[in-house]
């Protein structure tokens, strides 16, 4: 009995450390409790037991079936302190579930420790609103009374919920010229909170100038006007240089004039002045070479210019149709003085063009005769000048083209010696088989029936459009009676071919029934191509039977 007692005894020892080794152990958070939408958050976590001493995963399952795992490291001990909460923790409001799978060695197995829970809850309200204001508003003056000017400025409270703003100044009021500050506030049950930001009006436009026209003259000393308008400011001031009234050089002066209002905003512009003492300098292209692109020619533009503003005028103008050849083009220009310049340069419209061709592709015929076969084709050419041209084909059109592959060169060539040439390809082939236009066997009746082999000879003629002497040849022989076959030579066979048109057929016919002998003959030309046309042999004792000699 008491051997029985310590068996039992070790027995509940052993079911205790086992209980203890599988336990699962506690796990207790602090704190537990954060807000909503709150970012870097930290808790500390502590268990009954140690913490793994590889690593640690730190499981949070939610509320929506969210789940996120953190791996912290390893500690042999029981506290997890400094423990951060991921945002997407604090983002959802609800209950979660953390357990620690700890990890006592790299590959495990993990320890689950807990779980435990936190809770996510909305923020209490206890501040005043939170007021959003901007940092400041620029905007152009539109006139002397400054600018109608628009602003957003809002508030909320902790959760969101919008605060109604009440502020000295609106949006889109009309704001003077200057810096003008705005008061706003904001007030729920908690207080109120305040804000001001500068709104600065500014003239940021310059003023307009209106200048003369380019000026040639042929007096040194020159006046003009020139105005400038400004949105704010009535009288900006002008100031041009040289000034109006001043003494200018002969040739071309380049006058720059500034106008700034009282704000300092510059508007500039410029004009000039050409003081004329001599002829002007015409200034043309050089010769011009052009395309034709018609029998008109080429339609040619150019530049033609002059100094002290003097007129141009040119014969043939720019633009005109230049006819194939050379043209010369006469300018002059006239200054004020009634002094006279004139030139000239030349024209020239070439034709280097060739025709366009137009061949068909590559042709297939088929051969009519032993020669190949009669084609005829279509080629033409285009021409910008000549409008079309006659092309030369190489065989002609019509011509007999041989079996097999020729090659057509063609060319066509303009009235100013511009030549295209082009080819394409003609297929003659031979697929067209033969005609069978007659077969005879001879006899065509055998009898009696005696067993016997008799020698049976088949004529016949065949055309062909190419081939002048298709080969005829038996091909098959059939009876429409079974055919007996063994070793007896009496019985078999009933037919033998002997030649390319001779053969031996049995003289046999069953049960007193004639029969017949269907003899298939081909026809093939040197081509390939083939046809084929039957005769027939009867065993027959009808009259026109014929005794054949037998074997």
């Amino acid at each position: 009995m008491r051997s029985a007692r310590l068996l039992l005894s070790a027995a509940v020892a052993m079911l205790f450390i086992a209980t203890g080794a599988f336990a699962q152990s506690s796990l207790t958070i602090s704190p537990n409790q954060f807000y909503l939408f709150s970012s870097e958050e930290t808790m500390d976590l502590s268990t009954s037991s140690t913490f793994g001493a590889d690593h640690n995963d730190l499981v949070f399952s939610g509320p929506g079936a969210f789940t996120f795992t953190q791996t912290l490291d390893g500690n042999s001990g029981s506290l997890l302190a400094g423990v951060s909460v991921p945002d997407g923790v604090t983002f959802t409001e609800g209950t979660w579930s953390l357990t620690v799978n700890a990890f006592d060695t790299p590959d495990g197995p993990p320890r689950p420790i807990g779980p435990g829970t936190i809770t996510i809850i909305e923020r209490p309200q206890t501040d005043p609103p939170i007021l959003n204001i901007p940092d400041g508003v620029t905007a152009a003056a539109t006139s002397t009374s400054g600018a109608n000017v628009t602003f957003s400025v809002s508030a909320i409270n902790d959760d969101g919920s919008s605060v109604p703003v009440t502020c000295d100044h609106n949006s889109g009021d009309l704001f003077p010229l200057g810096a003008t500050n705005v008061h706003c506030s904001a007030t729920n049950t908690f207080g109120t909170t305040t804000g001001t930001f500068p709104v600065f009006v500014s003239d940021l436009t310059p003023p307009v100038l209106t200048v003369p026209a380019d000026i040639v003259t042929a007096s040194t000393t020159v006046t003009y006007t020139v105005t400038a308008t400004d949105d704010l400011d009535p009288s900006p001031t002008v100031i041009c240089s040289p000034a109006s009234g001043s003494t200018f050089a002969p040739g071309v002066t380049v006058v720059h004039c500034e106008a700034t209002d009282n704000f300092a905003n510059s508007g500039f512009a410029s004009f000039t002045v050409t003081v004329v003492t001599s002829p002007p300098t015409l200034t043309l292209p050089s010769d011009i070479t052009a395309e034709a692109t018609s029998a008109a020619g080429a339609v040619v533009t150019y530049t033609a210019s002059a100094d002290e503003g003097a007129p141009i005028v040119c014969n043939p103008p720019s633009g005109s149709t230049f006819p194939l050849g050379t043209t010369t083009v006469n300018c002059s220009a006239t200054n004020i003085l009634n002094q006279t310049t004139t030139g000239s340069f030349h024209v020239s419209v070439v034709d280097t063009t060739p025709p366009t061709l137009s061949l068909p592709a590559d042709i297939t015929a088929e051969a009519t005769m032993p020669s190949g076969a009669v084609v005829t084709f279509t080629a033409t050419a285009t021409d910008l000048v000549d409008g079309t041209d006659t092309v030369t084909c190489t065989p002609a059109s019509g011509s007999t083209f041989a079996l097999g592959t020729t090659l057509v060169t063609c060319s066509a060539t303009d009235l100013h010696g511009n030549t295209a040439t082009g080819s394409f390809n003609v297929k003659v082939q031979d697929t067209t088989p033969p005609t069978i236009t007659s077969l005879t066997a001879s006899p065509a009746q055998l009898w009696p029936d005696d067993h016997k082999m008799v020698n049976v000879t088949i004529t016949g003629t065949a055309t062909d459009l190419v081939d002048t002497n298709p080969t005829l040849q038996i091909v098959s022989v059939t009876s429409d009676q079974p055919v007996v076959t063994n070793s007896n030579d009496d019985q078999s066979p009933d037919w033998i071919i002997t030649g390319a048109m001779t053969l031996q057929l049995r003289e046999e016919r069953v049960n007193g029934v004639d029969r017949t002998y269907t003899i298939t003959v081909s026809a093939t030309d040197f081509s390939g191509n083939t046809s084929t046309a039957t005769v027939q042999v009867k065993v027959t004792q009808q009259t026109g039977g014929h005794r054949a000699v037998s074997h």
